[in-house]
């Protein structure tokens, strides 16, 4: 499962059909597709790679950071103002995968840089257990109440903006 936000944001950029593809095969994004579909803004052959890195942080370290924070902030606010209950999802769930039986075989299998074979599974019923997908409604979510819409993303009451926090 991916981390950092891969469930909550890929499909919003690549729509649902090709991310759950990505997501659940776990199959790497050639560079030139992630390119055309605007997932990476630029490609750069492999020797330039490390010249172009140094050159775009470069770039980012003459801004002033405060403003580049809060200009980030408001491009991921803009793209989806309820994403923090959804990575606060994420974040559980990877977390919770982090450790079980499927994990410990897959990273093996990734370092051994074979594939995940149905020989490296624990079992599902085994490696689910305590998952809110075990459950009625995913753990983040209240139960919902006739005649009410949906509930608002909670935010956390503090002074400092968020992305002053990064």
């Amino acid at each position: 499962m991916p981390g950092w936000g891969g469930t909550r944001r890929l499909p919003r950029r690549i729509g649902a059909a090709r991310a759950r593809r990505w997501i659940y095969l776990g199959e790497p994004v050639p560079a030139r597709e992630a390119e055309r579909i605007g997932l990476v803004d630029r490609v750069v052959p492999r020797e330039e790679l490390l010249a172009a890195a140094l050159a775009l942080g470069g770039e980012l370290a003459r801004q002033p950071p405060i403003a580049l924070a809060a200009a980030k902030y408001a491009v991921l606010e803009a793209l989806d103002p309820g994403i923090d209950t959804g990575l606060r999802y994420e974040l559980d769930l990877w977390a919770r995968l982090f450790g079980t039986p499927d994990q410990k075989a897959g990273m093996r299998a990734f370092l051994e840089k074979r594939p995940f074979t149905s020989q490296d599974r624990a079992g599902f019923a085994e490696g689910s257990r305590g998952f809110p997908w075990a459950t009625a409604r995913p753990a983040h979510r209240a139960p919902r109440r006739s005649g009410r819409g949906k509930r608002a993303d909670a935010r956390v009451g503090t002074d400092t903006p968020r992305w002053l926090s990064w």
